[in-house]
């Protein structure tokens, strides 16, 4: 059993931002500003997550309670229509000396624990430290890890987790949720106040909420690397559990891990905490790499810590080219026989997807799914191929000239047979004449298979990409194609609005054209050759040349 509400250091997931909001709203007593956006009342579709969701998330709210006189007041609610996956509320008079206070608890698929909560403490759920019925507006932090749960309040931290969790991670899976109620949503729980800037990240993904700046895109992706053990497996490293850690096998050195990113992204910088328990487990040097492709590594640089001790929070800045892989390599112990880290924080922003909203063109489409089904930004929009189409291929414009850091492309869930085993990739700045990139190979044929595709250093305005090999079936489906990278910008005056140059007859404003379709930040203009590329407003302007600023 591990101990639950120590008093040591606390390592905050998410609740410090490397790059700090101007905080334009006063503060209330508890130092936490009102919310930009409320959510109370809302019911979140979280169905397009709900299998990464049974493995790891986090949410993180801001909740002011104008009273708790209900015994259940819901602050949040998962279910799949049937049953419970989580729930968190208010502690009402039913509680006695608790009242004032919240909690949180889930319901594990495998009936792990008291009432198969999956945890020991408290008969399987988890009491905030902090009162909650003074009208003030709190920080508040649910955490599902691999093998444990953690409720945050304004910073105020406490976990648990079942022992033999760690000899089978896969016995702490929890039940299916599709949706979410956000205080009154639930209903009848008697919720009395207001709760907004709900955020929900699914393994490093921010999948609902308004964006607040860098957050921890490390959280719930279990790394890779030298060596792990039966002290500490790797996913340890990234749960947002402070006492599971990771921990190498002794003698080795030096130790590294290895972290995939959910989407190539902008790095603001690092938080690694050791151990609470011995300051041996610590390193005195780390190297830092960087990689595109998870093959080819840059070293970013090389930091010093000469503090050893328990707890110890190291701080590590990040750097400027957008990445899909971390690497971290530990050096010079601080004693002992082995590396540990309780807890390894990446804080940064995803790059922009620079496919979304933009249909492409292709060799077909169906009725079964068009089109726009491949860059629509939702999971449950889909582009399918007509039957017997084969090579199948699909061709973006991305309207300026772009350098591309990277590509996802996400199969459907419903059969692995939409899947394709080769991916050619083309590069074009007219959408005529085509440069091979490469060619990608996968052999894993899955349901929802997520297949990334390093950029190039050439800059282009078109991508296509021709699927071959099928994985099964009589066609091929995409339900997202992402494209990542940064665009030049134009410089100029706009031209004139005409039928042939500029074709927006259905959009009357053409600075909401220019803005929602080119990209192009408020206030700038562009001087550009254009051409008409459908008749479909969504796609009205498309840049052939342009003068680059």
């Amino acid at each position: 059993m591990t101990r639950v509400g120590r008093n040591a250091m606390k390592f905050l997931l998410l609740s410090t931002l490397l790059s700090p909001l101007a905080a334009v709203r006063r503060l209330n007593a508890t130092g936490v500003t009102a919310p930009s956006v409320m959510h109370n009342g809302q019911s979140i579709d979280v169905s397009a997550y709900s299998e990464a969701m049974q493995t790891s998330f986090h949410i993180v709210a801001k909740v002011k309670f104008n009273s708790m006189n209900a015994n259940y007041p819901n602050i949040l609610f998962g279910h799949d229509g049937s049953s419970m996956c989580f729930t968190s509320h208010g502690l009402g008079p039913a509680y006695g000396a608790k009242k004032g206070k919240a909690c949180f608890y889930l319901q594990t698929s495998t009936n792990l624990g008291p009432h198969g909560r999956g945890i020991d403490y408290n008969g399987g759920w988890l009491p905030s430290k902090i009162r909650l019925d003074d009208q003030q507006w709190h920080k508040y932090e649910l955490i599902k890890g691999v093998a444990g749960t953690a409720l945050i309040v304004d910073g105020q931290r406490i976990e648990d987790q079942l022992a033999d969790v760690e000899k089978d991670s896969s016995k702490f899976i929890m039940k299916r949720c599709t949706k979410i109620e956000v205080g009154k949503a639930q209903g009848k729980s008697g919720f009395d106040g207001e709760i907004g800037d709900v955020q929900i990240f699914v393994q490093g993904k921010q999948v609902f909420g308004p964006s607040l700046g860098s957050y921890d895109l490390a959280h719930g992706i279990a790394p890779t690397g030298s060596s792990d053990s039966h002290w500490g497996r790797f996913y340890g490293a990234t749960d947002g559990l402070e006492d599971r850690v990771w921990h190498s096998k002794n003698w080795e050195h030096p130790s590294y891990l290895t972290l995939e990113l959910a989407v190539p992204s902008k790095i603001d910088g690092m938080k690694i905490l050791t151990p609470l328990n011995h300051l041996n487990y610590g390193f005195k040097t780390l190297e830092i790499f960087r990689s595109d492709d998870g093959k080819s590594w840059d070293l970013v640089r090389s930091d010093t810590v000469n503090e050893c001790k328990k707890g110890r929070v190291s701080e590590h800045d990040g750097w400027g080219p957008v990445t899909k892989f971390v690497q971290i390599k530990m050096k010079d112990r601080c004693g002992g026989g082995a590396f540990a880290i309780a807890e390894w924080q990446v804080f940064g922003v995803p790059a922009e997807n620079l496919a979304q909203g933009i249909v492409p063109s292709g060799s077909s489409d169906s009725k079964w799914g068009r089109f726009a089904g491949a860059t629509d930004g939702k999971n449950d929009g889909v582009w399918h191929a007509g039957n017997g189409d084969y090579p199948s291929s699909l061709t973006l414009n991305l309207g300026l000239a772009t350098s591309v850091s990277g590509m996802t492309l996400l199969t459907p869930a419903g059969s692995p047979n939409y899947g394709f085993k080769s991916l050619k990739i083309m590069r074009s700045m007219d959408g005529t004449s085509w440069t091979a990139v490469r060619t990608d190979s996968i052999s894993e044929c899955t349901a929802s298979r997520s297949s990334f595709h390093p950029g190039w250093p050439e800059k282009t305005k078109y991508v296509k990409i021709e699927m071959s090999e099928r994985c099964g079936g009589a066609h091929f489906a995409v339900v997202e194609w992402q494209i990542f990278g940064t665009q030049d910008k134009c410089k100029g005056k706009l031209l004139p609005e005409s039928n042939d140059r500029f074709p927006c007859d259905s959009i009357k404003d053409e600075t909401t054209c220019r803005k929602s379709y080119m990209k192009i930040p408020t206030g700038e203009t562009f001087q550009c050759g254009v051409r008409k590329a459908s008749e479909d407003v969504s796609n009205c302007l498309v840049v052939s040349e342009c003068d680059v600023a």
